[in-house]
């Protein structure tokens, strides 16, 4: 995540070229191309990736995992009963898509759980692995077909 206190980079220059400067001053989120479009693939249906991109706009670092409350999920993206969003986490744990880790307070009792995309990560990487293949292999076959035409003939114009 950027925030407008942060000097512009090249990446957060044309980020803000396409989305405008105060949608990325505001803050962004990366999220892999394989999850989205891998999402079915992966057992994700559209709550489930809802759910997934409000956990991930809380990851900042890679060394301090996100931990929002299901109240903060369920009010972002217009669920009432935060029962719902309990439930799906479950589900995506279930399915190793993610690591619940619970928190304790200073006075003994729970605080929000902590999530551990890691198994998310590792299941959606056979997913980027076969795009990556696939990218290479479109840009092989277009640096074959150039070749396979040949330089231009060129003629002398008098």
């Amino acid at each position: 995540m950027t925030t407008a206190t942060k000097p512009d980079t090249d990446h957060a220059k044309r980020l803000k070229a396409r989305w405008s400067a105060p949608l990325i001053d505001a803050g962004y989120t990366v999220i892999p191309n394989a999850i989205l479009l891998r999402q079915q693939a992966l057992g994700l249906d559209s709550l489930d990736l809802n759910i997934l991109l409000q956990i991930a706009s809380y990851w900042w670092s890679s060394e301090k995992l996100p931990f929002p409350s299901k109240e903060r999920i369920a009010k972002a993206i217009g669920i009432k009963d935060k029962s719902t969003v309990r439930k799906r986490l479950s589900a995506l744990e279930k399915g190793n898509l993610i690591r619940r880790i619970t928190r304790k307070n200073k006075h003994g009792g729970n605080d929000t759980n902590v999530y551990d995309l890691g198994p998310l990560i590792k299941a959606a990487t056979p997913y980027a692995l076969e795009m990556i293949q696939e990218i290479k292999a479109k840009k092989e076959a277009k640096v074959a077909k150039l070749a396979k035409k040949g330089k231009p003939e060129l003629k002398a114009v008098s």
